[in-house]
């Protein structure tokens, strides 16, 4: 959820286009990244049914390279990748609670 509010506030903050807004970018993708660490980590020490539930570490993998995208670019592309990081992140959230439900 932390990245998520993260996310959003870096693509509203993204059209600033100053160095806060590159920094806020790059500390997404870190986060991200740890996030994804942690679940992989989770998954291996937990079995995991992966039938439903495969979907949100695919999303979550996807917004992660688009935060990355992000964070390298200070131009208006920048913004359209922050864009797609939080429509990634709220189909990760999605696809793990449909699939926890």
């Amino acid at each position: 959820m932390l990245s998520l509010i993260v996310a959003l506030f870096s693509f509203f903050w993204s059209n600033a286009q100053g160095r806060g807004a590159l920094t806020l970018r790059r500390i997404l993708a870190g986060l991200l990244d740890l996030e994804i660490l942690i679940g992989l980590i989770t998954a291996a020490l937990v079995s995991v049914p992966w039938g439903r539930f495969i979907w949100h570490p695919l999303a979550m993998i996807v917004a992660a390279v688009f935060a990355h995208l992000a964070a390298r670019r200070q131009d208006r592309q920048a913004s359209w990748f922050s864009a797609l990081t939080v429509v990634f992140l709220l189909l990760g959230f999605l696809a793990a609670r449909s699939a926890l439900a």
